[in-house]
C-alpha cells in the first residue's frame, strides 16, 4: 500500500514538473482545469464545430453527414469534463482522464450510426480527444477572418501540432508512471517548441503580415490548457 502511494505521489510531482516546464508557472492551474485557455462556453463550442467540419471536409462527406459528425462531437466534448469540487490535482486528472475516455468510448459508438468503420476510425484519431488549446487556436484563426480556402488550409495544420504535442505528453506520463524516464517531460517540452515552430513556419506561408502578428498574439507558444485523451495515437 505505502509503495502505491509513493508511486501515485511521484506521478504527481511529474505532472506537476511536466505542467511548469510545458506551459510555465503562470499557466499551470490551466492544466488542470476545465477550458483552461478561458474561452467562453458558446466560442468553444463553436471553435470544436470547426474542428468538426475541418475533419469532414478531409474525409470527403457530405454536407448531412457533416451536420451530423458537428453535433456528435461537440456533444462528447461537453462530457469531457471533471467536477474539481474538493479534488487534488492527481484526482482531477483521473478524473479528466475517465470523463475522456466515456466521452470518446459514446463518439465512437455516434458515429458508427452514419459513418463507414473506415471513416469512423479516421476520424475517431482526430476527434476522440478533449483538449482545451485546440479549442483556443481555432478560435483565433476563426478571428483573422481568413477566407474559407485560407481557413481550411490553417486548420490541419493546428490539427496536427496538438495532436502530436498531446501524443509526447501520453508518452512522458506513461513513462514517468512506470518510473522510467526522468528526461521525458523534458524532451516532451522541446517536442513542443520543435512542432511549435513548424505551425508557425507553416501559418506564415498562409496568413498576412498583420494576420500573422495577431496570430502569434492571440495564441502565444506558452499557452496552456492540453487536456486528455482516451489513447494515445500517431499522426503526421
Amino acid at each position: 500500500m505505502s509503495h502505491l502511494i509513493r508511486s501515485k505521489v511521484a506521478l504527481c510531482v511529474g505532472m506537476a514538473a511536466a505542467v511548469m516546464l510545458l506551459v510555465g508557472a503562470t499557466d499551470a492551474a490551466a492544466q488542470f482545469g476545465d477550458g483552461g485557455m478561458g474561452l467562453a462556453t458558446h466560442k468553444a463550442k463553436a471553435a470544436q464545430a470547426l474542428h468538426a467540419k475541418e475533419v469532414a471536409k478531409e474525409l470527403g462527406i457530405s454536407d448531412e453527414l457533416t451536420e451530423k459528425l458537428v453535433t456528435a462531437y461537440v456533444t462528447s466534448r461537453s462530457g469531457c469534463r471533471a467536477d474539481k469540487t474538493s479534488m487534488g490535482r492527481c484526482d482531477v486528472h483521473d478524473a479528466r482522464q475517465e470523463a475522456t475516455n466515456t466521452g470518446q468510448s459514446k463518439l465512437e459508438i455516434a458515429l458508427k450510426e452514419f459513418l463507414s468503420k473506415e471513416q469512423a476510425a479516421k476520424a475517431i484519431v482526430s476527434l476522440g480527444v478533449c483538449i482545451d488549446q485546440w479549442d483556443h487556436m481555432v478560435h483565433v484563426l476563426a478571428g483573422l477572418n481568413l477566407a474559407d480556402d485560407k481557413l481550411y488550409e490553417a486548420l490541419p495544420l493546428v490539427r496536427h501540432y496538438v495532436l502530436n504535442v498531446d501524443k509526447a505528453l501520453a508518452i512522458s506520463r506513461k513513462a514517468r508512471a512506470e518510473g522510467i524516464g526522468n528526461q521525458d517531460f523534458r524532451h516532451a517540452g522541446e517536442a513542443r517548441k520543435e512542432y511549435r515552430a513548424k505551425l508557425d513556419a507553416g501559418l506564415r506561408q498562409i496568413l498576412s503580415s498583420e494576420q500573422f502578428a495577431q496570430w502569434k498574439r492571440s495564441a502565444p507558444a506558452g499557452g496552456g490548457g492540453m487536456g486528455n485523451r482516451a489513447h494515445v495515437v500517431s499522426d503526421r
